[in-house]
């Protein structure tokens, strides 16, 4: 049988149509523990904001 996972990373790209703080708390809603949240302002070819979030 095999092993149960001990360690999850996720990351998360959100794109300027979309509500950051909407993606940000559903991730912490979906994570349900204390983790730090990373969050990287990134920019796109146009200057547009991407945000990383790990």
């Amino acid at each position: 049988m095999g092993s149960i996972p001990t360690q999850l990373e996720v990351e998360v790209y959100i794109h300027a149509t979309e509500s950051v703080d909407k993606v940000i708390n559903s991730l912490i809603d979906l994570l349900t523990t204390n983790a730090p949240i990373i969050i990287e302002v990134l920019y796109g070819h146009y200057g547009n904001p991407i945000y990383k979030v790990s």
